[in-house]
């Protein structure tokens, strides 16, 4: 809705995750940060793509993260296919290759905190980070 896409601009500048039905402010930048609900994930960045002029947003970063089961090798091959599917989308949906970084995590920054082997579907994820067109 146009409240939500609202919302998402005002959030400029901070982390924006693509995970599952919802994408959220990371609490890292944000403490009271909260989710922002505004449907699938590809609905999430039809938003971004459409709304990026208005929003005064320039080059996004787009970061991909994953849980920690598996080897250390195996998650950062994954975080970067994540980080690169969701690129090419937002490329689909008009937004210049050239105005986005890919960056691949792998278990090394979690949303949730787990020993090492455990599944948490939270900590799959990726995180596009808007910059101000004026930074």
């Amino acid at each position: 809705s146009l409240d939500q896409v609202v919302k998402l601009c005002k959030e400029l500048g901070k982390r924006v995750a693509v995970g599952g039905p919802y994408v959220s402010t990371s609490a890292d930048l944000v403490p009271e940060a909260d989710f922002i609900f505004i449907g699938e994930a590809e609905t999430t960045l039809q938003a971004i793509a459409q709304n990026r002029a208005q929003c005064g947003w320039g080059p996004l970063t787009i970061t991909g993260h994953a849980d920690k089961s598996g080897s250390d090798a195996y998650n950062n091959g994954l975080s970067q296919r994540r980080a690169n599917n969701i690129a090419a989308a937002l490329e689909r949906l008009g937004v210049p290759r050239g105005d986005m970084t890919v960056v691949a995590k792998g278990e090394g920054q979690p949303k949730v905190d787990t020993a090492d082997g455990v599944r948490e579907p939270a900590n799959r994820r990726v995180e596009v980070l808007a910059q101000d067109r004026g930074n």
